[in-house]
């Protein structure tokens, strides 16, 4: 997953409203990939494209993800507590 293609999901997500400036050959085949992946549907009669439920169940896992932390941990496996 590159930051392009989730930009462009994140561009689909929020309602695809404002510059869709995805139009070099770049943007283009991210596109192509998401469609090919289910994440977005192609428009229907000149329309726009459209978030799917696989599409909403991506950005549901991406925005269930918590931040990366991190942790000492001793070389038996335990976790030192730090403040």
């Amino acid at each position: 997953m590159t930051p392009l293609k989730i930009k462009l999901i994140l561009f689909y997500y929020t309602g695809g409203e404002g510059d869709d400036s995805f139009g070099s050959p770049a943007g283009l085949t991210c596109l192509d990939d998401i469609v090919s992946a289910g994440i977005i549907a192609p428009p229907q009669g000149g329309g726009r494209y459209e978030m799917t439920e696989k599409g909403r169940a991506y950005m549901k896992c991406l925005l269930d993800t918590p931040y990366p932390t991190s942790a000492w941990i001793d070389a038996h496996g335990d976790l030192i507590e730090v403040d």
